[in-house]
């Protein structure tokens, strides 16, 4: 009967042995991901706007999106600020919310955006996307086409 635990044992020991092995590995790799992925997010070099609006729209939260709108707008950032509170209706819209909550968020894109006109009336419109110039009628303007 000896004879027969002992194998048990050594399969058990190799098994968890096996598995913490590959624990280590997911916990490494996992790290890895999230530093790199947070030096994306964070560094200071250009990000194309449409990947991090493509990032953002990750988030399904419209009320962290709401406190990121916040933060952006405190560090000067409108643009930004505006694209969060428009992912954040966005959310909104799509899960039903209530009228008042959407009337809330509603407000605070239109003090954005009221805030970044006041910054800079005469700058040109310009679709955050692709970057092609916005007609009075908030269309995008084809500079091709005559």
């Amino acid at each position: 009967m000896i004879k027969e635990i002992q194998p048990i044992r050594n399969e058990i020991f190799v098994y968890a042995a096996k598995i913490l092995i590959l624990l280590v590995m997911i916990v490494f790799s996992l790290m890895f991901l999230l530093l790199s992925i947070s030096r994306f997010i964070e560094s200071k070099t250009t990000i194309n706007e449409k990947n991090a609006i493509i990032l953002l729209g990750l988030i399904q939260n419209p009320a962290a999106l709401e406190k990121a709108s916040i933060i952006s707008e405190q560090k000067g950032h409108i643009d930004k600020a505006v694209v969060e509170m428009e992912l954040a209706i966005g959310l909104l819209e799509l899960h039903s919310a209530s009228p008042a909550i959407l009337a809330r968020y509603n407000n605070r894109l239109k003090h954005l955006q009221s805030k970044k006109e006041q910054a800079d009336p005469k700058k040109e419109k310009v679709d955050p996307l692709n970057k092609a110039p916005l007609s009075s009628t908030g269309k995008v303007v084809n500079p091709w086409r005559n």
